[in-house]
């Protein structure tokens, strides 16, 4: 089924569409007890990108000094994570910085030693909200999280947005806890474009419903197509926006964000569960977050199609 007229007027007029009854139930529940499996998996280290060789190498040795190893590098991360949240507490402007780190492209050191730091710091760094869950790279964490990036509507959906040459950025999971997940108003792109170019689109896809008191995104309609930023216009990027519309929807539903509109997360005043996956598309001339000619392991590779691989920037000459 393809988007009717209405969709796409909606969508290119307001910045937005939420589409319903996208995921059954069955799948929803096939795709939340993968997560908990990942998190349980990843223990400590949840959210990072991928286990690097060398920390894969300590974790599949049972000599006492791979073991010891891998305790310090635990230590490290534990302390990094630390560290930074320290640092973002003590000197708030820096997280502009942080913001504008890990939107660019990550570096992949061939120093294992330093590809393993690397990894630590690029993970802790995105972990910066408080009581928020979130896991990256979820593509080659499982056959359930391919349907993120071939449901045929939401991919038509992204295509209206960017054009039919993009590919993914990244797939990322995240949930925030009870009084958590309120953010600044933003746009997902890390500078301001033109007017009418649009070289990033976001789809938020909902595993519990999404309602008035658990953290609702909200956005503010027709603002993509202002060419100027909430950074310039608010002084404080969490009050309350004259113009805002707080999106309620059930579990199933997808949102498609074109990535100019300004949007945030919402406090999650209740405790009940707002877990989403959101699959990040951008423009084939940007960079991707999440580069899978670096991270694809032969597992995911291996069953996937080949509009798959186009999207995940597989294909190439």
């Amino acid at each position: 089924m393809k988007l009717s007229r209405d969709q796409k007027t909606f969508l290119s007029e307001q910045g937005y569409l939420i589409m319903e009854n996208v995921l059954d139930q069955n799948t929803l529940y096939k795709i939340k007890k993968r997560i908990k499996e990942i998190i349980e998996e990843e223990g400590i280290r949840y959210g990072q990108h991928y286990t690097t060789d060398y920390i894969r190498s300590l974790q599949l040795n049972n000599k006492i000094l791979s073991k010891i190893k891998l305790m310090f590098w635990n230590s490290v991360f534990l302390l990094v994570r630390l560290l930074i949240r320290f640092i973002r507490n003590l000197i708030p402007p820096i997280q502009i910085f942080f913001n504008f780190y890990i939107s660019l492209p990550i570096p992949y050191p061939s120093n294992a030693i330093l590809e393993e730091l690397n990894n630590i710091i690029i993970t802790c760094m995105e972990q910066h909200e408080k009581n928020v869950i979130r896991l990256c790279n979820l593509i080659n964490k499982g056959k359930e999280f391919e349907i993120f990036i071939s449901q045929t509507q939401v991919l038509e959906a992204v295509e209206l947005i960017l054009g039919s040459n993009f590919k993914l950025s990244s797939l990322n999971y995240r949930n925030p806890k009870n009084s958590s997940g309120n953010q600044d108003l933003h746009f997902d792109f890390p500078w301001l474009t033109n007017k009418g170019d649009y070289f990033s689109a976001n789809t938020l896809w909902l595993l519990d419903d999404m309602n008035e008191n658990n953290g609702p995104t909200r956005i503010i309609p027709y603002s993509h197509k202002n060419n100027t930023s909430p950074k310039v216009t608010m002084m404080n990027r969490k009050e309350k926006h004259p113009d805002e519309v707080f999106i309620t929807a059930k579990a199933g539903s997808v949102i498609i964000l074109n990535s100019r509109i300004w949007h945030s997360g919402t406090n999650n005043s209740s405790d009940e569960e707002r877990s989403i996956i959101q699959s990040f598309f951008v423009h084939r001339a940007h960079p991707s977050q999440q580069f899978q000619r670096k991270l694809i392991t032969k597992k995911t590779r291996k069953h996937l199609n080949s509009q798959s691989k186009l999207i995940l920037d597989l294909i190439y000459d």
